[in-house]
């Protein structure tokens, strides 16, 4: 079982969004398999949480950071993989568009796995889109994506 998370940036910018995020990564966590693996990126946020809630879990989290390098938190520490941008393609993108590249190379990993579902967490105020391009992604990949809104 593996359970990519993404989500909106913007949730870290309010403390009511913020615990509700990671209310909503723990609990989705607490169901898996304890050998689910985790996969998220690098930023601030959604990404933030799955990180420290996997890793808190006792699950591996796989991190894919949008500098191109790949990282497993977990286990006895962490373990540098080879990059993700294995042909440096990402790296002459401009900068903000490294992101969407890092989104996509996430999807298409989990895609060629068994058992990977999306959790995506939005913030109706979010300014940048990756989050909706995420879940495109995964969407046209096969993968079951589970979207949360924070409303209140």
């Amino acid at each position: 079982m593996i359970l990519l998370v993404t989500g909106s940036r913007a949730l870290a910018d309010r403390p009511e969004s913020r615990e509700w995020g990671r209310d909503v990564v723990r609990d989705a966590l607490a169901v898996l398999p304890t050998d689910a693996l985790v996969v998220t990126g690098d930023a601030e946020g959604p990404d933030a949480w799955a990180l420290a809630e996997g890793a808190a879990s006792g699950r591996i989290v796989r991190v894919y950071v949008v500098n191109g390098s790949l990282t497993l938190f977990g286990g006895a520490g962490a373990e540098t993989l080879p990059n993700w941008d294995t042909n440096g393609a990402a790296a002459r993108l401009p900068w903000s568009r490294r992101p969407l590249a890092r989104n996509a190379a996430m999807v298409r990993w989990c895609a060629a796995q068994p058992d990977a579902r999306c959790l995506a967490l939005l913030a109706p105020w979010a300014r940048t889109h990756g989050t909706a391009h995420t879940i495109g992604l995964a969407r046209r990949a096969g993968i079951a994506v589970d979207v949360r809104e924070w409303s209140r």
